[in-house]
């Protein structure tokens, strides 16, 4: 039985997530990128930057690093980043 290398396979994984991700984006018009269901929901570079914020949080915890709460203006920040 062969040994599984965890780490490529979750780089494999990852790899895989952002072409899926990338291709969704774009498949999305640029003036219509910022636009929520009736007003109410979030648009989807919200949803990705929030993804975004989590994979970061998620290679912390991996890494054995500290994680604490984001700022709002530091939330913001990395919101913007994705524009």
């Amino acid at each position: 039985m062969a040994k599984v290398n965890a780490k490529e396979s979750i780089i494999g994984i990852i790899r895989q997530g952002q072409t899926f991700v990338t291709k969704d984006l774009k498949a999305i018009p640029k003036d219509k990128q910022n636009s929520t269901f009736g007003g109410c929901t979030r648009s989807a570079l919200n949803m990705v930057a929030e993804c975004g914020g989590n994979c970061r949080v998620m290679g912390q915890i991996l890494k054995g690093e500290a994680v604490g709460a984001m700022t709002d203006e530091a939330r913001m920040a990395h919101y913007n980043s994705f524009d």
